[in-house]
C-alpha cells in the first residue's frame, strides 16, 4: 500500500549539486529520531509516522530514512522518499510549498534506474546502513 509522500515541486525534484549521505534505519528509528530532529514540529500532525528527514551542511547533505521492509517501506515508496528528501537538498523547504497534493503514483522505470545508478555502494559504519550518492 503506497504511503503518503508529499511530491516536490519540479524546481527542486533533482539530484541534488552536493553530495548525499543517507542512512537507513527501520522506520521506528527513523520516526523517533526524526521526531527528535526537526525543527518545525508543528508541520507534523500528532500521530503522522515520519519516514525520513533531511538535513544540510555546507558540504553534503545528510538524509535519514526508513529501509524497505516490504510491509510499510516498499521500493517504489522509497523512490518517492528519495525524490522528496533530495528536494529538501536543493532548498525546498519544511512546509512544502508547491507539493503536489498526496496520489498514488509508480516511480517512472527510467528514474529508478537513474537514482540506483548514481548510488555508491552502502558503507557500513556500525550504527546502521550509509550510502554516499554523489554526482
Amino acid at each position: 500500500m503506497p504511503i503518503n509522500v508529499q511530491d516536490p515541486p519540479a524546481i527542486y525534484d533533482h539530484m541534488p549539486s552536493k553530495p548525499i549521505v543517507r542512512q537507513q534505519l527501520p522506520l521506528e528509528k527513523v520516526n523517533k529520531i526524526c521526531r527528535e530532529l526537526i525543527t518545525h514540529p508543528e508541520l507534523v500532525p500528532a500521530g503522522q509516522t515520519i519516514f525520513a528527514c533531511t538535513t544540510q551542511g555546507t558540504e553534503a547533505c545528510f538524509t535519514l530514512m526508513a529501509k524497505i521492509d516490504y510491509k510499510v517501506i516498499d521500493p517504489n515508496d522509497q523512490m518517492r522518499i528519495v525524490r522528496h528528501e533530495n528536494a529538501h537538498c536543493n532548498g525546498w523547504t519544511p512546509d512544502h510549498p508547491g507539493a503536489s497534493p498526496y496520489r498514488v503514483i509508480q516511480v517512472p522505470a527510467d528514474e529508478v534506474k537513474a537514482l540506483r545508478a548514481a548510488t555508491i555502494p552502502t558503507v557500513k559504519l556500525g550504527i546502521g546502513d550509509y550510502e554516499e550518492i554523489s554526482r
